[in-house]
């Protein structure tokens, strides 16, 4: 897989990211408490300017933790809560991580095709955490090759690129293509993709052929929410990057099922409930 990437981060970044995220707008709303009431006349309802959270923002938050967190914990314990356990759920995913990473290498190795080396880079939080901490994570290595890792398993994944495989062995005009993956039960590796360079000519010609053909076999397994960040090119080749949403129900009035169709949205029914297509 792939996505939109940042630089690498250095690891415990995720935690703070993830601290972050859960405590921001209670410290927000510390931070306007401690304002003066001038400064909030300023801010004539539509909340505080940003040049007053720059200026003062960091020396109120330094102020509401100054007893190490206790009277603010203290009114919050709630959040209190939230905070250890994500710390605690970052902790034990971290630790895992890294020792699957070990465990996994020569594995991981055959799936790259060359030595890895040391780990030099790690992009977190591709994915919002599952209930254990972890998520979905780009790994770099000293060799210069990356793996994604997918906390979760990969049997879906595995499956469509059987479908892949049967319609490439049966005939169909042009191959499509699956990322290579490492299904080790409750999570897995899958291989890079690279986005490439936008095909010309009988290329770009060759790469819409089978854009076709892929949204027909998302289309007969019930695809939906493959967007920009779950579809990408290389090269010629589309490929889906996250299956997390094949295989969804039907869902009918009863109405419908009595022969009396009502009017809806015509695209729920057509390939443009993928994704892949633009909607207007």
């Amino acid at each position: 897989g792939t996505r939109n990437l940042k630089a690498p981060v250095p690891l415990d970044r995720s935690l703070f990211s993830r601290l972050t995220l859960s405590s921001a707008r209670t410290f927000e709303s510390e931070v306007e408490k401690c304002m003066s009431k001038g400064e909030l006349l300023l801010a004539e309802g539509a909340g505080i300017p940003r040049y007053i959270y720059e200026e003062r923002g960091p020396d109120i938050v330094r102020t509401l933790l100054r007893d190490g967190y206790r009277t603010f914990l203290g009114a919050y314990p709630v959040l209190g809560r939230i905070l250890a356990s994500t710390t605690l759920k970052w902790e034990s995913s971290a630790k895992d991580l890294l020792a699957r990473i070990e465990g996994d290498r020569n594995e991981l190795e055959d799936l790259v095709g060359e030595r890895l080396g040391r780990l030099v880079g790690l992009i977190p939080d591709l994915s919002d955490p599952n209930p254990q901490g972890f998520s979905v994570s780009v790994l770099r290595f000293e060799s210069g090759a990356q793996v994604v890792y997918k906390p979760r398993g990969m049997a879906l994944d595995r499956a469509f690129g059987g479908l892949l495989e049967w319609w490439n062995k049966g005939g169909g005009e042009l191959d499509l293509r699956s990322p290579r993956l490492l299904d080790r039960g409750s999570y897995g590796w899958v291989e890079f993709v690279e986005p490439g360079e936008q095909p010309n000519g009988s290329a770009r010609t060759r790469f819409s052929r089978r854009v076709g053909a892929i949204l027909a076999l998302l289309y007969a397994l019930r695809a939906t929410d493959v967007h920009a960040e779950n579809f990408t090119r290389c090269g010629e080749y589309p490929v889906v990057l996250d299956l997390e949403c094949l295989v969804n129900p039907v869902h009918r009035k009863f109405s419908s099922l009595l022969g009396r169709d009502e009017p809806g949205d015509p695209a729920r029914h057509s390939v443009l409930s993928i994704g892949v297509l633009p909607r207007w």
